[in-house]
């Protein structure tokens, strides 16, 4: 008993706990509702369409295009680390900071460490400069400064994480959890498992708002296209109909079954 309470203390003391978010979304079709009866028999022949259809949706809500939409838009190319004794801890949105500034090369990752001396001064990396909040620093990767979030950073050491945009959306892509709520029904649960449950609710949002703007974007050019399609074709149209009468005009014309002239003007 001794030995599986020791074995029970160190495994909660090491471990970084892992949260687990989830929510849930409807993805309507253009068929709502069959009406009962004999429908039932035929919407029954398009029930695997039906199902090919919401597995192209959730491949659609995994897809790294529409995460890099959501990692732009939240800004999750930052990660904040607390680096204690015994684990390294995630504190997206919890942490006594707020970094900002311009990234040199965004198409390549990076971190640096902070280490503070008070709960307003901290050295970046192991130089010896001494920084405040809201002063610009210099590093190798771009010029930064530090905005205060809340509560004191005490004499803490961070780690802070850059990925770049494909990296953070392959990250966030690959952890979530798409899967339908019961089969012939358009509900699907969207989860995500992480160390920071405010974070996997935040991409969770994320993910289903961009979802929700990419379908009417989609809807819009789809229509744009109609009318563009349209509008050729009738211009098409148009021009063979003229075509045509100019045709059987000189025919008439020719012939003499007509003068010309006097004619035209009445068209």
């Amino acid at each position: 008993m001794a030995l599986a309470l020791l074995c029970s203390y160190l495994y909660l003391r090491y471990t970084v706990p892992v949260y687990s978010s989830a929510g849930s979304m409807i993805i309507k079709g253009n068929d709502q509702g069959s009406g009962g009866g004999k429908g039932d028999k035929v919407e029954e022949l398009f029930d695997g369409n039906k199902r090919q259809n919401i597995q192209s949706e959730i491949e659609i809500l995994k897809s790294k295009p529409l995460m890099k939409r959501v990692v732009e838009k939240q800004k999750l190319h930052f990660s904040y680390y607390a680096i204690g004794k015994i684990k390294t801890v995630n504190i997206y949105k919890t942490g006594p900071f707020i970094i900002n500034g311009q990234v040199k090369d965004s198409a390549k990752s990076f971190s640096f460490k902070v280490k503070f001396l008070n709960n307003d001064e901290f050295k970046v990396a192991d130089g010896a400069a001494v920084y405040r909040f809201g002063q610009e620093f210099t590093t190798a990767n771009g010029v930064f400064s530090l905005q205060k979030n809340y509560g004191g950073a005490g004499t803490n050491s961070y780690n802070i994480v850059w990925q770049t945009t494909e990296q953070a959306a392959a990250t966030y892509a690959n952890a979530l959890q798409i899967m339908p709520k019961a089969v012939g029904t358009g509900i699907l649960i969207v989860s995500m498992q992480s160390p920071n449950p405010v974070l996997a609710a935040d991409v969770i949002n994320g993910v289903m708002e961009e979802y929700s703007l990419y379908s009417v974007e989609q809807k819009k050019l789809s229509s744009d296209q109609i009318l563009v399609f349209v509008n050729e074709r009738m211009l098409e149209n148009s021009r063979k109909l003229d075509s045509v009468q100019r045709l059987y005009l000189d025919f008439q014309t020719r012939n003499k079954l007509i003068n010309g002239n006097t004619d035209l003007k009445i068209l």
